[in-house]
C-alpha cells in the first residue's frame, strides 16, 4: 500500500515538473473575424493557451475587414498572443464615431502555468483638437469579481500612450472584453485604429515548489517503512 502511495505521489511530482497538455484544439492560423467566430467554444490554440469564443460586434466595420494573425508583432518577446489588423475603424469630422467591440475567452492548457499578466498594445493616431482613438479591456476570471485595473491605449491631440500591462495573481482562464472607439468632434478631426496587439504570461513553477514537493514524498517513503518495520516486529 506505501509503495502504491509513493508511486502515485512521485507520478504527480512529474506531472508538475513536465506538464500535461490536455488542450485538443487545432492551432489558430490567420483568418478572418467570422472565421474566429464558427470556431465557439472549441477554439483554436496559440502556444500553450485555448482561445475560444469570439464576439465581434460593430455596426460600421464588417467582418471582412478584421484578420486575426496568431503571434505575428507581438509587444513582449517571449509571449504568446495573436494580433488584430482592422481595415475600417476611422472616423472623420464633425461629429463621427466608429466602435468595435471583441470578446473572447482565453484559458491555458497546463494547469501548472498559470496566466499572470496581460499585455495590449495598438496602431493608430488622432489629428485636429477633437480626434481621439482608445482601447479599453477589462479583463474578468470566470466566477470571480473583474480585474481592478482595465488596459487602456489611446492617442489624442493632448498624450499617447500606445502600450499597457498589468500583473495580477495566476489564473486558469479569462474572459476578455475589448472595446475599441475612434471619435473626431470638428471639422478637419481624424481617428484611427488599424492594428490591436495582445499578449499574456504565464508564471512557471517555481523550483523551490518542487523541492518541497520532493520532500514532502522522501519523507513520506521513510515515514512509511518505519510504521511497516513495527508492525513486523
Amino acid at each position: 500500500m506505501i509503495k502504491k502511495l509513493v508511486t502515485l505521489l512521485s507520478l504527480a511530482a512529474l506531472a508538475v515538473g513536465v506538464g500535461s497538455t490536455q488542450a485538443d484544439a487545432a492551432p489558430c492560423t490567420p483568418g478572418l473575424a467570422s472565421a474566429y467566430e464558427a470556431l465557439g467554444a472549441a477554439g483554436c490554440q496559440i502556444g500553450d493557451k485555448t482561445f475560444s469564443e469570439f464576439n465581434f460586434t460593430s455596426t460600421e466595420v464588417p467582418d471582412s475587414q478584421i484578420i486575426i494573425t496568431p503571434g505575428a508583432n507581438i509587444l513582449t518577446a517571449g509571449d504568446l498572443g495573436f494580433r488584430l489588423t482592422i481595415n475600417g475603424l476611422v472616423a472623420l469630422g464633425p461629429n463621427d464615431a466608429t466602435d468595435l467591440l471583441l470578446q473572447y475567452h482565453v484559458a491555458v492548457d497546463d494547469p501548472n502555468f498559470l496566466i499572470s499578466d496581460a499585455h495590449l498594445a495598438f496602431t493608430g493616431g488622432a489629428t485636429g483638437p477633437g480626434g481621439l482613438a482608445v482601447v479599453n479591456e477589462t479583463l474578468c476570471p470566470p466566477g470571480s469579481p473583474c480585474l481592478n485595473t482595465i488596459l487602456t491605449v489611446f492617442d489624442s491631440p493632448v498624450a499617447t500612450q500606445v502600450s499597457d500591462s498589468t500583473f495580477f495573481s495566476g489564473v486558469a482562464e479569462l474572459d476578455i472584453s475589448k472595446d475599441m472607439q475612434v471619435f473626431a468632434s470638428g471639422i478637419g478631426d481624424f481617428a484611427s485604429i488599424s492594428g490591436v496587439d495582445q499578449t499574456f504570461t504565464q508564471t512557471i513553477p517555481e523550483p523551490a515548489t518542487l523541492l518541497l514537493l520532493g520532500s514532502g514524498l522522501a519523507g513520506a517513503g521513510i515515514f512509511g517503512r518505519k510504521r511497516l518495520g513495527r508492525k513486523q516486529s
